[in-house]
C-alpha cells in the first residue's frame, strides 16, 4: 500500500491487516472475530468520507482522495479487475463475502450493503454511459457481480429485514434503483427466513422506492410460481386474489371481450356518433383523411365506420383482437402492435383511442409515451380523441380512495398518483392508472397537444361510472425548443414522472422534443445542438447518481 501515509493511519493499518489475511487464506475457515470487527470500521470511513466527496464533487478535497482510496481497497477485496474478469471459477477468498453478509452479529452490517449497492449501480452506471463502447460485451462483469455482490446484498438485507432497520434498506435500495433495472426485486424477496410480515414490510420498502407497479409486477411473477407469494401480492393488493394478472395481453386473453357489459350496443353508437361530429367540426374527410383506432378491441367502432365507407386502420395490441377483426371485416386494414412503437407511413388527420384503454398505460413514462407516439403520428392540426374514466366521482372515485386507503395503511408513501385495481369480474382484475383532469393535460401539454375545451364530454356509463372525453389538436407551432425548465419540473412533478428516478425514466426518447427527457433537463439552454446530435446518431445516456442529499444526473457530452 503506496498510499498508506496519505490516509488514516489508524483505517490503513486496519485496511492492511485484513487485505493481508483475506488474501493468503483460503475460505475453508471461518474469518477471524477480529477482522469481522475490522471490516464495518473500514466500510463506514468510506461511507462517511464518500458524503463529505459529494458535498464537494467535482472540488479537489481530502475527503474525496480518502474516500476514493478506501473505495480501491474495498475493491480489491470484495472484486479485484482479476476477479471480476475471471473466466474460471472463482478466488476462494471471494467466499468471505459470502460468510461476512450472513453473519447476524456483523455491527453496522448495512455499511457493507451500502457499499455493494454502490458498486452494483456503478456497474449498470458505466453500461448506460459506455453503452456504445465493448464494456463488458462478453457479460464477465455482470457474471461475477451476480455470484459475488448479488447475494451479498440479499443476504444483507434480509439481516436488516428481520432487524425492522427499514431507514438503512431504503438507503441500500436507492442504489439498487440507480441501477435502472427491478430484475434483482425477485432475488431480494425471495427469502425463505422472512415471515410473511417481513416480507410485506420489505415489498412496502421497495414500493417507496422503485414505484408500485414495478413491484407489483415482481411479487406477482412470484405468486405465479409459489401460493406463499400469492399471499403476499393479496397483501399488496388488499384482498384476496386467486388469479394474478400483471401483463394486458395475459388480461385479454382470458376474457370474451365481445361481451363487456359495458361496450353495449347503445354505447357502442354514441360513440360512433362523436367520432363522426369530432370529424365534422374539424373537416376531415371520411374516405381521403387518414383515420386511425388506436387499441382497437374487437372492432365495434372501426368495423361499422369501415363499412361506411371512413377510411380507418385498425391497431391493437392482441393477436386475438387482430384475428376477430379480420375475420369479422376482411376488408378492414388491421395492424397488430404496441401503441408505443405506433410508426404511420403518412400522418393521420385522427388517432382515437376510446373504451378507456388509455388506463392500461399504468406507469407515468408508459402514459407519456403513449401521448408522444399519437402527437409525432398526427398531422400538423390533427385531432386526437380520447377518453379517461372520471376519476373524480362516483365508482371510480370510491375503488381509487379505498385502494389508496389500503396502500397509506401498509406503509405506501403517498403521491399524486391515482392507482386503480379493479377489472372485469373478481378473477380478472389488474393495476391501473388513473388521471386527474390537469394530469391529463400535462401530459398532452407535454407533447403539443391542445385542448378543445367546448369538446370536453363527461358522460355517464352505468351505474356510477361516468367517461369524460377529451379533443386535442396537435398545435402546428409547438417548439421543443421554447420550452424551459420550468415547465419540464412542473410536468415531472405533476404527473410524477421521476418521482423514483428511474434512469428509464431520464433516458425516454421523447420523439416530439427530440432528445431524452434526461438530455432535455441537463441541456436546456443548448437544446437545438443535442436535438441534431441526436439525428446523426450522438446519444448522451443519463447516469442517476445517488447520493446521501438525494440525486444526481450525469452524462456524457458526444455532440
Amino acid at each position: 500500500m503506496s498510499e498508506t501515509d496519505q490516509h488514516n493511519p489508524d483505517i490503513n493499518h486496519l485496511s492492511f491487516a485484513l487485505e493481508q489475511y483475506t488474501t493468503t487464506h483460503t475460505a475453508t475457515e471461518p474469518l477471524p472475530q477480529k477482522y469481522k470487527d475490522t471490516l464495518p470500521v473500514i466500510l463506514k470511513y468510506w461511507d462517511d468520507n464518500r458524503k463529505k466527496a459529494e458535498d464537494t464533487r467535482f472540488k479537489e478535497s481530502t475527503a474525496d482522495k480518502d474516500a476514493a482510496f478506501t473505495d480501491r481497497f474495498l475493491s480489491s477485496l470484495f472484486g479485484p479487475e482479476d476477479i471480476l474478469f475471471c473466466e474460471k471459477e472463482l478466488p476462494s477468498n471471494t467466499n468471505y463475502i459470502e460468510e461476512i453478509s450472513k453473519d447476524p452479529d456483523l455491527k453496522d452490517k448495512k455499511y457493507l450493503g451500502i457499499f455493494m449497492a454502490h458498486k452494483l449501480s456503478n456497474y449498470y452506471g458505466l453500461k448506460s454511459i459506455m453503452h456504445t463502447s465493448d464494456y463488458d460485451k462478453d457479460g464477465y462483469i455482470r457474471k461475477n457481480y451476480d455470484a459475488i455482490i448479488v447475494p451479498a446484498i440479499k443476504n444483507n438485507i434480509t439481516l436488516l429485514a428481520k432487524e425492522a432497520d427499514h431507514e438503512s434498506v431504503k438507503t441500500i435500495l436507492s442504489y439498487l434503483r440507480a441501477s435502472g433495472t427491478t430484475e434483482y426485486v425477485g432475488t431480494m424477496l425471495n427469502q425463505p427466513e422472512l415471515s410473511d410480515d417481513e416480507k410485506l414490510k420489505l415489498s412496502v420498502d421497495m414500493i417507496n422506492t422503485w414505484g408500485l407497479v414495478p413491484i407489483i409486477n415482481e411479487v406477482a411473477k412470484l405468486g405465479k410460481k409459489d401460493p406463499e407469494y400469492q399471499k403476499l401480492y393479496s397483501s399488496l393488493q388488499g384482498q384476496e386474489i386467486t388469479n394474478i394478472i400483471n401483463d394486458t395481453q395475459e388480461l385479454y386473453s382470458q376474457i370474451d371481450f365481445k361481451n363487456y357489459a359495458l361496450n353495449h350496443p347503445e354505447f357502442t353508437n354514441n360513440e360512433v356518433k362523436l367520432i363522426k361530429h369530432v370529424m365534422d367540426k374539424y373537416h376531415i374527410d371520411k374516405e381521403s383523411s387518414e383515420i386511425v383506432d388506436l387499441g382497437a378491441g374487437y372492432g365495434r367502432h372501426a368495423i361499422p365506420l369501415h363499412q361506411e365507407g371512413y377510411n380507418i386502420t385498425a391497431f391493437d395490441l392482441q393477436s386475438e383482437h387482430c384475428e376477430s377483426m379480420r375475420q369479422d371485416c376482411p376488408t378492414l386494414p388491421v395492424v397488430q402492435e404496441n401503441w408505443h412503437n405506433l410508426s404511420l407511413d403518412d400522418p393521420a388527420n385522427l388517432i382515437y383511442c376510446l373504451e378507456r384503454s388509455a388506463h392500461h398505460n399504468n406507469t407515468p413514462i408508459d402514459m407519456l409515451k403513449f401521448f408522444d407516439a399519437v402527437s409525432t403520428n398526427l398531422d400538423d392540426n390533427g385531432v386526437l380523441l380520447i377518453d379517461f374514466a372520471d376519476s373524480s366521482r362516483g365508482f371510480y372515485d370510491e375503488k381509487i380512495t379505498a385502494y389508496k386507503d389500503h396502500l397509506r395503511n401498509i406503509g405506501v408513501n403517498e403521491d399524486k398518483l391515482k392507482h386503480l385495481f379493479s377489472g372485469f369480474d373478481a378473477n380478472h382484475k389488474m393495476n391501473r392508472l388513473a388521471l386527474t383532469r390537469d394530469q391529463i393535460l400535462d401530459y398532452a401539454s407535454m407533447v403539443g397537444l391542445k385542448l378543445d375545451p367546448a369538446e370536453e364530454k363527461n358522460v355517464h356509463v352505468k351505474d356510477e361510472m361516468y367517461n369524460t372525453y377529451y379533443t386535442f389538436i396537435k398545435d402546428p407551432d409547438f417548439d421543443p425548443y421554447d420550452i424551459t425548465l420550468d415547465q419540464i419540473n412542473h410536468w415531472v412533478s405533476e404527473t410524477s414522472l421521476t418521482k423514483n428516478n428511474d434512469p428509464k425514466v431520464y433516458n425516454t426518447l421523447i420523439k416530439s422534443w427530440g432528445v431524452s427527457l434526461g438530455e432535455a433537463m441537463i441541456y436546456q439552454k443548448i437544446l437545438p445542438q443535442v436535438v441534431e446530435g441526436r439525428k446523426a446518431g450522438k446519444v448522451n445516456p443519463v447516469d442517476v447518481i445517488t447520493t446521501h442529499n438525494g440525486i444526481m444526473l450525469e452524462t456524457t457530452r458526444n455532440f
